[in-house]
């Protein structure tokens, strides 16, 4: 079925007919979005950047409402939500896309993913980089560096959101692997945990200082997603 997910109506009619027939829903995939191209953020159109928002943002919250409040219920389920390598990149001329909804998607699964301690429901957030698909014909952006550079086939970043859906992982990096087109300055950085691959990211690894014996509390032990 088709439904435009930009609209509260158009999302209430998904879930409508998803349970329609009585059957439980076990697993879901949140996926749909869309990007802005063309230019800067003064130089694109408002209604462009304002589409992003209500269906990578709004979309995907009313949705995910709906199917995590009826798994929560049940005590069971598995959600994927696509978010982005680019979630945790500054977004020049893609300000909205990347800063405003896969980085917002991001922190969206990681605050369900604690909201939902204790439960048999699962949130795992699909962080790929660029995937073949029509995604960049569609936002205007064939002609931009991303748009022209070597992308993952989609199968196989869906085989790996599949797999690390159903083993409950709290997040996968889909597509190429990470250390791939790196010089070699900047691989030997990367996997120190120090600076940055072209492109993506690296968190550093944090410093681990022992002192002897903890005075801490122990904290209570609680059921969580692996990583």
């Amino acid at each position: 079925m088709r439904a435009n997910l930009r609209t509260s109506a158009g999302v209430d009619h998904l879930w409508g007919q998803v349970t329609t027939h009585g059957r439980p829903l076990d697993v879901a995939a949140l996926n749909a979005g869309i990007g802005v191209g063309g230019g800067s953020f003064v130089e694109t159109d408002l209604e462009a950047h304002l589409d992003v928002i209500r269906l990578n943002v709004l979309g995907t919250v009313h949705l995910a409402k709906l199917i995590v409040s009826d798994m929560a219920r049940r005590g069971k389920g598995r959600v994927l939500i696509t978010s982005s390598l680019v979630a945790a990149m500054p977004g020049p001329y893609q300000t909205t896309y990347n800063n405003a909804s896969k980085s917002f998607l991001k922190s969206f699964a990681e605050g369900l993913q604690t909201e939902l301690r204790g439960l048999l429901v699962t949130v795992t957030s699909l962080m790929p980089g660029p995937v073949e698909t029509p995604f960049f014909a569609r936002a205007g952006m064939s002609d931009t560096v991303l748009g022209r550079a070597r992308k993952s086939d989609p199968d196989a970043v869906a085989r790996q959101a599949y797999h690390a859906l159903r083993r409950g992982k709290r997040r996968v990096v889909g597509g190429f692997p990470i250390q791939q087109g790196c010089r070699g300055d900047q691989h030997d950085a990367a996997r120190r945990g120090q600076g940055t691959y072209p492109g993506i990211p690296v968190e550093p690894r944090p410093e681990v200082t022992h002192t002897g014996k903890s005075t801490a509390p122990s904290a209570p032990t609680m059921p969580r997603q692996q990583d």
